[in-house]
């Protein structure tokens, strides 16, 4: 059904109510779905959503309404005053004639909601609908990835990989290809997300992209039709050494996401799997219930996975595991300080519940539920309803009261990897673990971060690769041999490459990199090489090659399933009366 025309003031109007009237506030919800509620106006239903950022996605439905939610005189009396508050600037403003009322709407609804908390937030029509899409594992685009490399006069946006059977990949898009312009308009300076918010678009709508071609370095004009593409929440899943299947969820809980989990555990255990890494490094959150599938994936009946306290005690709720068959082969999970909300979630139940060893950083403390409201022109918030608890009772939730917004996402006050000094609380095994500012690893690795000299050496050896693999670096194997070296599992970095790469810099006029970063030059080249020859899960694995985290979780595996078994032998009546002495 198509949304009639609403004004923005009306708009503004109905989230007022929504994020302050007590009516609207306090209705009880049947469910704990991951949707909105879709009768009465505003609905709040707990467990909705389980956010990070303004980027983050949950799904929805838009709704046409066309009556006003009730107000209180106080905040009718405020949604007034707003109202003339924007005429006032609209009439005696200096650049009042050419206002976008649009624009310092959404400012005064984001700043609104900003000073209630952090995750609260309001999204304009095309962010709503870019948010809806995000949950559903798809978007609408090319299929082409890419970054920015380069400074100077060779700082651009750059084509990193096409996915399969995509416009990108049937145009002939490959790695090193350099985007110039979109739709006629020269993209020069833009980073790479504005680049990519031009590529996406409507589905079966056409975009005009002029590349320089890496293998010959012409410019050519290519019109690729932007279709449906998947976004899957777990991109990749492969086998390691010693029968270690390794999982990687940094994309988001998603509608699939346990969907695509089932699918890629059985895969390795076909594969011969006896044990599990699973990756949850970078997973900004998303759907609670995908969340709480993933961990009853892996505990027992009757465990506790989550439990959510609201303003209002009709709120509250519990989810509990039902699964009489759980997955038992050990794992470990990874995390960092961008692991959050719904990832957050799977990472306590199963530290609560002595089921996997947590290895790597302090997740980033993201313990609010937010739910999502459509409006009536298209647009859309997410509003905190209420906290939610790990099984043990835990509340991971930072402090944001007297933190600015950047301070609280960027955590420019870095917490210790461990800290006793936050509420403590016991594991099924009597463990002791803290709350109250994220969930800490039980075994720490301190994170990598990358110095600026070795984002420099980034820059300049993605352009070595690109001309190391178009057969423009002398003395240097073709392609074709660098890719049968790596079948054959022969070196392919060799010492003559990297010798080949100092000249390289210093012929580009660069500083030769200093005694720490020369050592990481040859761990970076392996990874864009595999990138080039042979794609984004090759180069996963040269990544995870050279990951001291990665390296600590496979240590562990021992000492996980150890817990695991200890944990099981608590909750299994059966395992108890087996290890109890024989009577007299």
């Amino acid at each position: 059904m198509a949304l009639k025309p609403i004004k923005r003031s009306f708009v503004l109007s109905f989230i007022i109510c929504a994020a302050f009237a007590p009516d609207a506030a306090s209705q009880k919800s049947g469910q704990g779905s991951s949707e909105p509620a879709r009768s009465d106006s505003f609905r709040i239903a707990p467990g909705s959503m389980f956010d990070t950022s303004p980027r983050s996605h949950i799904p929805s439905d838009t709704l046409e309404r066309t009556t006003r939610p009730a107000m209180s005189e106080p905040l009718l009396n405020a949604a007034n005053e707003i109202n003339e508050a924007l005429e006032i600037i609209k009439r005696n403003h200096a650049a009042g004639n050419a206002l976008d009322q649009d624009a310092v709407t959404g400012s005064a609804i984001t700043s609104m909601l900003k000073s209630l908390d952090p995750h609260s937030n309001y999204y304009d029509k095309r962010e709503f609908a870019e948010l809806l899409g995000g949950h559903r594992s798809e978007y609408s685009g090319t299929g082409v990835f890419i970054t920015n490399f380069g400074h100077g006069e060779s700082r651009g946006t750059y084509i990193v990989a096409s996915a399969p059977n995509s416009a990108a990949s049937r145009a002939g898009l490959r790695f090193g290809d350099r985007i110039i312009s979109l739709d006629g308009q020269n993209i020069g300076g833009m980073d790479s997300y504005a680049v990519r918010e031009m590529i996406r678009g409507e589905r079966g709508t056409n975009v005009e992209i002029t590349v320089k071609r890496a293998d010959t370095l012409e410019t050519e004009k290519l019109s690729l039709r932007r279709e449906r593409l998947s976004q899957p929440s777990v991109p990749r899943a492969f086998m390691l050494e010693d029968k270690i299947g390794y999982i990687e969820m940094s994309s988001g809980f998603s509608y699939s996401t346990v969907t695509e989990l089932d699918t890629a555990m059985a895969d390795l255990k076909k594969r011969g799997a006896v044990a599990l890494v699973i990756d949850l490094r970078g997973n900004p959150g998303g759907i609670v219930d995908q969340a709480v599938a993933v961990a009853e994936r892996f505990l027992p009946d009757g465990a506790k996975i989550l439990s959510q306290r609201g303003r209002f005690s009709r709120d509250d709720r519990v989810w509990i595991s039902q699964n009489k068959r759980p997955e038992t082969m050990p794992v470990v999970l990874l995390t960092d300080e961008v692991t959050a909300s719904a990832a957050e979630i799977v990472a306590g139940a199963f530290q609560d519940n002595d089921r996997a060893l947590i290895v790597g950083q302090r997740t980033f403390g993201k313990g609010l539920v937010q739910n999502v409201l459509d409006l009536p022109d298209g647009s859309g918030l997410t509003l905190t309803a209420a906290r939610y608890y790990t099984p043990s009772g835990r509340s991971i939730q930072r402090n944001y009261t007297g933190t600015g917004l950047y301070d609280y996402y960027k955590r420019t006050e870095r917490a210790a990897l461990i800290d006793g000094s936050f509420e403590a609380a016991k594991t099924l095994t009597n463990r002791t673990v803290h709350g109250g500012n994220g969930i800490a690893p039980d075994v720490a690795v301190e994170q990598e971060n990358y110095s600026e000299e070795r984002a420099r050496l980034i820059d300049r050896i993605f352009l070595f690769t690109v001309d190391l693999v178009n057969g423009r670096i002398e003395g240097q194997p073709s392609r074709a041999a660098l890719r049968q070296r790596a079948i054959f599992e022969k070196p392919v970095v060799t010492d003559q490459m990297v010798e080949a790469f100092m000249k390289y810099l210093a012929d580009s006029g660069e500083n030769l990199p200093n005694e720490k970063n020369a050592g990481t030059v040859r761990a970076d080249l392996e990874h864009y090489l595999a990138l080039a020859l042979f794609g984004q899960d090759a180069a996963a694995k040269v990544m995870l090659a050279h990951d001291k985290t990665f390296a600590s979780a496979i240590r562990s595996i021992r000492a996980s399933a150890e817990l695991a078994k200890r944990a099981r032998a608590v909750t299994d009546p059966l395992q108890m009366a087996s290890k109890s002495p024989p009577k007299r």
